[in-house]
This record gives C-alpha cells, sequence and structure tokens, in this order.
C-alpha cells in the first residue's frame, strides 16, 4: 500500500488542495507526471498565475515519488529556472510577463476563494433575512 500524499516532504495543505485540484490522488499518479504541465493545468484550472515556485514543489514530490530521497523544495529552483530558460515553452505561464495578471501563490489563491465563498453565504443569508423580515 502507498504511503498518502499527505507524508510527503514539502506538501502540507495548500499543495495537497493543488494536487486534489489535478485528479492527484496517488504517489504513483504523481510519479507518472510533469511537473511543467501540472503547473500549467493548475493556472488553467485556477485562471490564475501560480508563483513559479510552485513547480519547485512539484519537481521535489515528482523526484521523491520516483524513489529519490526527500529534498527542499527550494534545492530545484535552479533546475527549473535552467529548464526554462533552455525552453520557455515547458511553462509559458511561468514567465514573468505572462499577461494573466498577478502572480498568487496557491494560499493566495484559495484564500481569494474563501472571501469569495464567505460574500456568497452573507449575501444569502442577508436575502434570508429580508425575506423572513416580510
Amino acid at each position: 500500500m502507498s504511503l498518502p500524499l499527505s507524508t510527503l516532504a514539502n506538501v502540507g495543505k495548500a499543495t495537497l488542495g493543488d494536487f486534489a485540484l489535478l485528479g492527484i490522488r496517488t504517489r504513483a499518479q504523481l510519479a507518472r507526471r510533469n511537473a511543467y504541465r501540472l503547473y500549467e493545468r493548475l493556472c488553467d484550472l485556477t485562471s490564475q498565475r501560480h508563483d513559479p515556485c510552485v513547480i519547485d514543489v512539484f519537481l521535489a514530490t515528482i523526484s521523491e515519488c520516483r524513489g529519490n530521497p526527500p529534498r527542499d523544495w527550494w534545492h530545484f529552483t535552479g533546475e527549473r529556472k535552467r529548464a526554462l530558460a533552455a525552453n520557455p515553452k515547458l511553462a509559458p505561464t511561468a514567465n514573468p510577463a505572462f499577461a494573466l495578471g498577478a502572480t498568487r501563490t496557491a494560499s493566495a489563491s484559495r484564500s481569494g476563494r474563501n472571501r469569495a465563498d464567505r460574500e456568497v453565504r452573507r449575501s444569502q443569508s442577508q436575502g434570508a433575512a429580508r425575506r423572513s423580515a416580510r
């Protein structure tokens, strides 16, 4: 039996949420994936440009799932920068000139969604209060 994704180094709530959004449930699934494609898909699914360091987290977790010893995500930053310099098409959204808008970290993206959820709930409760006051 495979260990859960939550036991990987560099994985917290934000990354677990990203994996769930990307449909990744097991280490075996993650081991078969490409970090740059995952990043592009995440940006597409959330309609946000995420911090390119998310690629580093994906590289680190994929490496660990492929049997390599765990390493902190920032050890993969140089690899990402070299790969994107050699081939910017690997992850075009990671390019700082990408026009989607401001960079958002995974947690900032989720906090924006949480804020939007609170606003919807607030307007629903205000609507219910108005209806009951009639």
